[in-house]
């Protein structure tokens, strides 16, 4: 009985923190499966970013390995912090709470979160000077089970969420610049449907004079944020502990790094498919259909869904994300 008390006071926990939607960035994979920082990359990668829209100042194909680069160096962080998992399936969770494959508990949630909110806003410590674990180790010293490995870990991810931020401005960038060419019509609309006249419209605009500049500072801040990120990484090598937790870690990293190829794919054939699509398909997708397909497959990845979604009724995944938004606050997502 006190073993199921302690489940259920996890649980509840566990609720609490996913209910905190409003929380933008996670270090940490949330309890519902849900990355901030592999969707942020998925969508930088599907981004108009990776296309070669001036092969003077941006090439797609470079932008695209500095990407794969960050999504490499988040899984190498992410690797020490996989042996804390150890809460999985309650019989009282909900179809969002579910963990066959284990959840972090509440208290290393919150330790993770709050001590890399407090690198990112710190000015006792900055993660881009010379990589020093002494001197990480004063900022917040760790406690069990957290170690200085796992801190110097978020300290790679601070650096990881840099270049993400700075890859971000250059899209942010792009929408504004955009906006007296594209009437009405969204910026996304164009990404998913009419890539041909957003490739003239930011060719149009970067090529003026003195405009690639800003974006190219950001590609080269992103560039450096990888590189220190990089050297943090290299410190937790010499942190490592037995060769066996090495070698459970990678297995691990490998099958979530799978998983995640795999919504990637699901996810970039998506445009391609719906500029084929007669246009007006929206209108016919209702906001119950979304909710029966997700309570359907509580346990699926949802980006591999919503690209199945958009190929099955002829929409953006736009559209789908948003039937989902006005279903969850309908409460008709279980």
């Amino acid at each position: 009985m006190q073993a199921l008390d302690k489940l259920e006071r996890e649980r509840r926990g566990l609720q609490a923190i996913h209910d905190r939607r409003h929380w933008h960035r996670w270090p940490l994979e949330r309890p519902d499966g849900a990355n901030a920082f592999l969707d942020s990359l998925i969508d930088l990668c599907n981004s108009p970013l990776t296309w070669s829209i001036d092969e003077h100042q941006f090439t797609g194909l470079e932008i695209t390995k500095l990407i794969d680069e960050l999504e490499t160096a988040y899984y190498s962080a992410a690797k020490p912090w996989e042996r804390l998992k150890t809460v999985y399936d309650s019989p009282h969770a909900t179809h969002e709470l579910r963990w066959p494959d284990g959840t972090y508990p509440a208290k290393v949630q919150i330790d993770a979160r709050f001590r890399f909110h407090e690198l990112v806003t710190t000015s006792r410590f900055s993660v881009n000077e010379v990589p020093n674990t002494g001197a990480l180790e004063q900022v917040n010293t760790p406690l069990p089970p957290v170690t200085i490995q796992h801190v110097a870990c978020l300290a790679a991810m601070v650096c990881i969420f840099d270049a993400i931020q700075a890859l971000e401005t250059i899209l942010e960038g792009w929408r504004k610049i955009s906006v007296p060419y594209r009437g009405s019509k969204p910026f996304q609309w164009l990404v998913d449907r009419d890539r041909p006249a957003l490739r003239l419209i930011l060719t149009k605009e970067l090529n003026a004079p003195g405009e690639v500049d800003f974006y190219q500072d950001q590609i080269n801040d992103a560039s450096e944020a990888r590189d220190q990120a990089n050297a943090w990484l290299s410190v937790v090598e010499n942190l490592q502990p037995a060769i066996n937790e090495i070698n459970w870690a990678n297995m691990r990293v490998d099958e979530l790094k799978a998983k995640n190829e795999q919504a990637r794919l699901a996810k970039k054939k998506q445009p391609q498919a719906a500029a084929k699509l007669p246009r007006g398909n929206a209108k016919n997708l209702t906001v119950q259909q979304v909710a029966d397909y997700w309570n359907a497959r509580p346990q699926e990845k949802r980006e591999i869904m919503a690209a199945e979604m958009s190929e099955l009724y002829g929409v953006s995944t736009g559209t789908i994300y948003s039937r989902l938004r006005e279903a969850r606050k309908n409460n008709l997502v279980q």
